[in-house]
C-alpha cells in the first residue's frame, strides 16, 4: 500500500488542503504500525479525580484505547470525553467494580479527555492510552 504524504506540511504554503500535518508510524518492511501507548501514572484517594491529560488533546480521528489498571483493593472508574463549544459528553465509559477498566472509541477529529475518578478505595493507578 503506497503512503499518502496529502496531509504533510507543504513547506513554502503551510499544510495541505488547509488540514494539519499528520503522524504516520510506519516499519519499512512491515507497513503501518500502532503508535506507541502514553502512560500516565499518579494516585488517588477515595472520592478524587484527575483528568489526563490535563486539560485535554487534540485527536485527528481513529481509534482512541484506554486501559486503567488500580489496586485490587479499589475501585476506579474510566471515562473519555469529548468536548463540544459548551461542555464534555461522555463517549465512553468502564465502571466495572474491578480495579481494572478500558474502553475503546471510534473517534471523530476533536478534543478530548480522559477522567480517572476512585468509587471506592485508593492508591496508585496507572493509565496507558493509544491513539
Amino acid at each position: 500500500m503506497p503512503l499518502d504524504f496529502s496531509t504533510l506540511p507543504d513547506q513554502q504554503h503551510g499544510h495541505a488542503n488547509g488540514d494539519r500535518a499528520k503522524t504516520v508510524w510506519f516499519d519499512v518492511g512491515n507497513g503501518p504500525v500502532t503508535p506507541p501507548a502514553q502512560t500516565f501514572t499518579g494516585y488517588l484517594s477515595a472520592g478524587q479525580s484527575v483528568i489526563l491529560p490535563s486539560p485535554w488533546f487534540e485527536y485527528a480521528g481513529g481509534t482512541i484505547k484506554a486501559t486503567l489498571s488500580a489496586p485490587a483493593s479499589a475501585d476506579f472508574e474510566l471515562r473519555l470525553e469529548r468536548g463540544t463549544n459548551s461542555a464534555w459528553l461522555k463517549v465512553a465509559e468502564s465502571t466495572s467494580p474491578t480495579s481494572s477498566e478500558s474502553v475503546t472509541y471510534p473517534a471523530s477529529a476533536g478534543y478530548y479527555r480522559v477522567t480517572v475518578y476512585s468509587y471506592s478505595g485508593a492508591g496508585n493507578y496507572a493509565l496507558s492510552m493509544t491513539k
